[in-house]
C-alpha cells in the first residue's frame, strides 16, 4: 500500500471536482489518528505548503487544463479529529489560503457503530 496523508508530503492524494461548486479539490487522505506531536504539525505544514505549490506553480492546470479558472480547495478527509495542535495550525493557515485564494475543509470520517 502507498503512502499517502501528511505521512507522504510530496504526494497529491486526491484530485476531484465538487460537483456543485466545480471547484477543484485536492484531497489529504489522512488514513491514521493524528497524533498531538511536533511531527505531525510539521507535516502537514509541508503537505499543505505541496499543495500550495501545485495548485499555484501551474501543475494542477498542466496535469488538468479544465481546472484553469476555477476555485481550488484543499480537503483534509481523517480518520479523528485533529488535536489541539493541527487545529492551531489549520487556524493559522487558513488565512495564508485564503489569500492564495484556496479555501480549507477538514472532514472527519464517520464510521458505522452497527447495530445492537
Amino acid at each position: 500500500m502507498s503512502k499517502v496523508g501528511i505521512d507522504s508530503p510530496a504526494t497529491v492524494d486526491v484530485v476531484a471536482v465538487h460537483r456543485d461548486t466545480r471547484d477543484w479539490l485536492l484531497g489529504i487522505d489522512q488514513n491514521r489518528p493524528w497524533l498531538d506531536s511536533d511531527r505531525d504539525v510539521h507535516a502537514l505544514r509541508k503537505k499543505i505548503q505541496a499543495y500550495v505549490s501545485f495548485a499555484k506553480d501551474g501543475q494542477l492546470v498542466t496535469q488538468y487544463p479544465e481546472a484553469e479558472g476555477h476555485g481550488v480547495v484543499i480537503r483534509i478527509h481523517c480518520e479523528t479529529p485533529p488535536p489541539r495542535r493541527i487545529e492551531l495550525l489549520l487556524d493559522s493557515v487558513r488565512t495564508w489560503l485564503r489569500a492564495q485564494g484556496i479555501g480549507l475543509e477538514v472532514r472527519v470520517r464517520r464510521r458505522d457503530r452497527g447495530v445492537g
